[in-house]
C-alpha cells in the first residue's frame, strides 16, 4: 500500500463528521499547528486499514507523519521569530507524542473497541518504540528522551546515541545554529532556508529508518500480540492514578520487585471484572472499582483461592491497622511462615487453627 502525502489531500475536502470524535482522542492533545493536518484521521484508519496486512498500520501512521511534516514545512516561512524556527522541532515531537498517547480513542471510533487494541499496539510501537523489536520508534529517532522504551542507539553503531542520529531534535538545532553563523546579514532567513531543507530530509529518512529497524514480520508479531492478555476475573496488578510518568522512569530490575519502593508505591492489585477494547474495569479493596487501559496493567498477579486470599488479608489489615500488638503478631507470624525452613511447623499450625485444615 502506498503511504500518502500531504499533496494527496490538498484537493480533498476534510471531513467533518471525523472532526469532534477525534477531538476527543489524539487531536484533543495537539497544538494547532498539526490539529489541521489530522482532521480525517479516522477517515485515513477506516480507508486504509487492512486486518489481513498489519503492515498497512505502518502506512497510516507514516500518512500522518508525513502530513504533520508537511505542516510544519509550510508553517516555516510565516514564523515570525528566530525562536519560533528554532522550536519548530520541539513542537513536532510533542505532538508526535501526544498523538501516540491519544490514539486509541481515535481508533476506537474507527474501527470499534474489539478491533483497536491491536491496531493501537502496532502504532504506539511505530511512533513510541518497541523493546522487544529493538526500534526506538519514530519519536525516539527525534527526541530518545522521548521514546516510550527508553531505547538510546537504535540503528546507531555501538555506543552512538540517538540523539546524535543526523536528523535528531539535537542536530536540527545544531544545523540552524551553523546557518546562522554563515550568513550574519539575515540570520533568521538562513535559519528558515536550513530548517527546510533539514525537515525535508529528515521526513525521507525517517521512512527509510522505520522500514530498515522494523520488519514486516516484527510489525505482524506485535499485532498477533496486541489482542487482550487478559481474561475477565484475572487478578492483575495496575499503575495507580498517574503514576504511569513515574514508572516509566524505573528500570528493569525496580519493575520486577513489585513489594519493594520504589515499585511499591505505584501499583495496585485487584481483579477484573470487564472488559471493553483497551480498557478494563477492575474491583479493588473493600469492593471499589477503577478503569485503567492495557499499558496501565503491570501483569498478572495470581489467580483463584491465592489472589482471594490476598485480597482478604489487604481487608483484615485495613482493619486491624491501629492495632500496633495484632499488626506486631500477624508480623512475625508472616516472616514465620514465609521462611521455607518453618515449612513443615507451619503446616502443623495452619492445621490448628479452625478452618486452616479444610
Amino acid at each position: 500500500m502506498e503511504v500518502k502525502k500531504f499533496s494527496d489531500f490538498r484537493e480533498e475536502s476534510v471531513n467533518e463528521e471525523f472532526l469532534m470524535p477525534a477531538i476527543k482522542g489524539a487531536l484533543g492533545k495537539l497544538a494547532n499547528l498539526f490539529a489541521g493536518p489530522f482532521k480525517n484521521l479516522i477517515g485515513d484508519i477506516k480507508n486504509m486499514f487492512n486486518p489481513d496486512d498489519p503492515t498497512s498500520i505502518k502506512n497510516i501512521i507514516m500518512t500522518e507523519f508525513n502530513k504533520a511534516v508537511d505542516a510544519a514545512q509550510k508553517s516555516i516561512p510565516t514564523l515570525a521569530g528566530e525562536n519560533d524556527v528554532d522550536t519548530v522541532m520541539d513542537t513536532m515531537v510533542n505532538d508526535l507524542v501526544a498523538f501516540g498517547i491519544g490514539l486509541n480513542k481515535d481508533v476506537e471510533g474507527a474501527l470499534g473497541k474489539q478491533k483497536a487494541p491491536k491496531f493501537d499496539k502496532v502504532a504506539q510501537a511505530v511512533l513510541l518504540g518497541n523493546k522487544e523489536a529493538d526500534w526506538s520508534g519514530i519519536i525516539g529517532l527525534l527526541d530518545p528522551n522521548k521514546a516510550a522504551e527508553g531505547l538510546k542507539k537504535i540503528g546507531q553503531p555501538a555506543g552512538r546515541r540517538v540523539d546524535k542520529w543526523k536528523y535528531s531534535n539535537v542536530m536540527y538545532k545544531e544545523a540552524l545554529n551553523n546557518a546562522a553563523k554563515n550568513n550574519t546579514a539575515d540570520p533568521k532567513k538562513a535559519k528558515k532556508d536550513a530548517a527546510i531543507k533539514f525537515i525535508d530530509a529528515m521526513q525521507k529518512e525517517v521512512k527509510t529508518m522505520l522500514d530498515k529497524e522494523l520488519s514486516n514480520e516484527e510489525i505482524e508479531k506485535i499485532y498477533n500480540q496486541g489482542g487482550p492478555q487478559y481474561k475477565v476475573g484475572d487478578m492483575v496488578t495496575y499503575l495507580l492514578q498517574d503514576k504511569k510518568p513515574e514508572w516509566d522512569k524505573l528500570d528493569d530490575n525496580a519493575k520486577k520487585n513489585l513489594t519493594a519502593e520504589p515499585a511499591k508505591s505505584l501499583v495496585g492489585t485487584g481483579k477484573i471484572e470487564k472488559i471493553e477494547g483497551n480498557e478494563y474495569s477492575i474491583v479493588y479493596g473493600n469492593n471499589l472499582r477503577t478503569k485503567k487501559a492495557a499499558n496501565e496493567i503491570v501483569g498478572k498477579s495470581g489467580g483463584g483461592e491465592e489472589s482471594q486470599s490476598a485480597t482478604k488479608l489487604h481487608t483484615l489489615l485495613a482493619d486491624m491497622k491501629g492495632d500496633e500488638e495484632k499488626m506486631s503478631a500477624v508480623l512475625k507470624f508472616s516472616e514465620f511462615v514465609k521462611d521455607p525452613n518453618n515449612k513443615a511447623k507451619a503446616e502443623e499450625l495452619i492445621k490448628q487453627i479452625p478452618g486452616g485444615g479444610a
